[in-house]
């Protein structure tokens, strides 16, 4: 059967339309029970939009094709109430589960399972979308007008008339034939304000703001890249796919699979690690389908979306110019391709996988997980993404927390081994969990860092997700907080940033931009980066007035004690500025390291330390009763102990005097 139509193939298409819903409607009733004709209808509708509308292939539908005629064309033109969204959705479903079952699909039954999982989140943004009047094309925006007949009696909208249950075909046609009528009566004025308002283009809606992250981005160098990818497992399998596809070619079956004599050759020739004819629970179970074979398919998923093959009707092609690119570039392209068809929803065989929409979810959050790992040498806690994936899942996919968050667990697993695989990231310290249950076991604990590879394949991905972050060309013109920030979070050194940073201005105009950062820092930690800088400015004569304007701010301390150091002011003139400030933030700089913080006292005992403890409680610096907390706690000097455990009192009785 013929499933793919150009513009000009109107009368074929009809044809096979015709007939595939006439096989549709007894499949449904036979897989959705009883229907009073509505499915059938709705996915007539979207077959007709398919060629009409779209690009006229039957054989293949992907999220974005649903995307485009769920929430564009449907409530533009499709005449159906808010509430009919859930049949409209499942009609959508149900279409491409039987063009899965039927053999009719690329892709066969995961490739169903991608696009049903991803309309059950649609349901609510598709009523929406349907009340929303905004979005009607002029068809369904005329429908909505308030009309009355010739005697003076208002008309049903479009809307009431689809509503009644009594009104059948031919009472239909009369009534919006009246509608029409009714609306070519209206004086010409009338009519024109209605028709401009109908074809008015809605305003564009605003992207949201991304989420500034507080490090610059600096990417590995091309030989770091290099050494990555040809240490990556997956791009010397696409790599060798490519090679074996070129020269041997490799069939493909009517649901658009890898036949099983060419997975045999595949698997054996790359040792993917995929076993044939396996035995489970003590029987031997033979293998039916290469889409059973997880790695395969997922070898074969990465390179077509990277572009390293092309897929035919019944076979698949090799790229020409794959091999012929630098290394770095196709082991870019072979992640692109992994996040694109999805590390774990690639690997599913099955559509009836109840935890399939937690592997989407799971993939969909690579970014996400990721994101703060682009900085060189940065890491996370496999335990803490795994928390934090729990929380997402339980928010989203409500259910049976144990099953689900079971699938969840599983799943982070598989989908952290396949980016190992990938050579994306480095994962040490793992703990393997065998499971009484499952094939593979579960690794868990550890830490997980990016690979040179990961940093440069995932930092636009990590920005498509919505997130913003500097960049080694950003900083020759970024404000003070974005350098300050990169040194905080070790992207870069003091001295290399401040090579880097705005390196035409002046040294006034730099030393105001780290004062203004220093007034604007949210943590300690960013006011002491910042008048390390201003000290490392020269001349400090072109740095002082920048720091005099702010002995008025709550940086006075600061900017007192720099003043005096560099001999910029006397004692008389500034010494009323000087306060514990710069003592409270560098003690909160320590506050996770005891030792440090004791040691920070050692030597100085007695009166002064007394007195700097005694101080502290009446500064009303936020951070202060943190400090003097972690000093009653950890200072070994029991006396200087018990006055910090006194003054966090006396701090907090003297804060709430002053209605702070």
């Amino acid at each position: 059967m013929q499933l793919t139509f150009g513009p000009d193939e109107h009368e074929a298409f009809t044809e096979v339309k015709d007939r595939l819903v006439e096989e549709f409607g007894p499949w449904v009733h036979a897989n959705y029970g009883d229907d009073d004709g509505s499915l059938v209808a709705d996915a007539e509708t979207f077959l007709s939009w398919r060629f009409d509308h779209s690009n006229g292939d039957l054989s293949h539908f992907t999220p974005d094709d649903v995307e485009d005629f769920l929430l564009d064309w449907a409530p533009r033109q499709f005449a159906a109430p808010p509430e009919e969204a859930p049949t409209l959705c499942r009609s959508v479903q149900a279409m491409v589960e039987f063009l899965a079952a039927t053999g009719r699909l690329r892709g066969g039954a995961a490739s169903a399972a991608r696009v049903m999982v991803y309309v059950d989140d649609l349901v609510d943004e598709v009523a929406e979308a349907l009340a929303d009047e905004s979005k009607f094309g002029i068809g369904k925006s005329l429908g909505a007008v308030a009309l009355t007949d010739a005697g003076g009696n208002p008309l049903a909208n479009i809307e009431e008339l689809l509503a009644d249950p009594n009104l059948g075909s031919e009472q239909l046609q009369a009534a919006l034939e009246q509608r029409m009528e009714a609306f070519n009566a209206l004086p010409f004025e009338e009519r024109r304000a209605h028709t401009d308002a109908a074809l008015a283009e809605p305003p564009p809606e605003l992207p949201p703001e991304p989420v500034q992250l507080p490090f610059a981005y600096i990417p590995p160098t091309r030989e770091e890249i290099e050494r990555s990818a040809r240490e990556s497992r997956l791009v010397q399998l696409v790599d060798g796919f490519v090679e074996i596809v070129a020269t041997e070619g490799v069939k493909l079956t009517d649901a658009g699979h890898i036949s099983l004599g060419a997975a045999r050759r595949i698997v054996d020739a790359l040792d993917t690690g995929d076993v044939l004819d396996v035995e489970f629970t003590g029987r031997p179970r033979r293998t039916t389908s290469s889409a059973d074979l997880r790695w395969l398919t997922l070898i074969d998923d990465v390179a077509t979306y990277s572009g390293a093959v092309r897929r035919l009707r019944t076979k698949l092609v090799a790229n020409d110019e794959w091999a012929a690119q630098d290394l770095a570039d196709r082991a870019r392209a072979v992640v692109r391709g992994l996040l694109e068809a999805g590390p774990l929803r690639s690997r599913v065989s099955r559509w009836s996988d109840m935890h399939y929409a937690h592997r989407i979810l799971l993939d969909d959050g690579i970014p996400h997980w990721f994101s703060t790992l682009l900085v060189d040498g940065a890491f996370v806690d496999y335990d803490d993404i795994e928390e934090l994936a729990l929380e997402v899942s339980a928010m989203r996919i409500p259910g049976s927390q144990s099953l689900m968050g079971a699938s969840t667990q599983m799943g982070l697993s598989e989908l952290f081994e396949v980016l190992e695989v990938g050579g994306i990231i480095r994962w040490h310290d793992r703990v393997v969990e065998p499971q009484r249950f499952a094939v593979s076991p579960r690794i868990v604990s550890g830490e997980v860092a990016l690979t040179p590879l990961g940093r440069f394949a995932l930092a636009e991905p990590v920005r498509d997700a919505g997130y913003a972050f500097a960049d080694l060309d950003d900083l020759a013109a970024a404000d003070g907080a974005t350098v300050i920030d990169a040194i905080a979070t070790g992207s870069l050194t003091e001295k290399r940033a401040m090579e880097l940073w705005r390196p035409d201005s002046s040294i006034a105009e730099r030393a105001r931009l780290l004062a203004d950062a220093a007034q604007a820092a949210e943590f300690p930690v960013q006011r002491l980066i910042a008048f390390d800088l201003l000290g490392d400015l020269e001349p400090p004569s072109a740095v002082a007035p920048a720091v005099r304007e702010l002995l008025d701010t709550h940086c006075s301390g600061h900017a007192a004690t720099f003043l005096l150091e560099h001999d910029l002011a006397t004692e008389d003139e500034v010494g009323a500025f000087v306060d514990v400030g710069p003592m409270v933030d560098l003690l909160h700089s320590m506050i996770d390291d005891p030792t440090d913080l004791d040691t920070a006292f050692d030597g100085v005992r007695g009166t002064d330390v007394l007195t700097v403890i005694e101080d502290m409680w009446r500064h009303d610096q936020p951070e202060t009763v943190e400090v003097l907390e972690a000093l009653g706690r950890h200072l070994t000097d029991k006396r200087l102990a018990k006055a910090a455990r006194k003054a966090v009192i006396r701090h907090r009785s003297w804060m709430a005097d002053e209605g702070r």
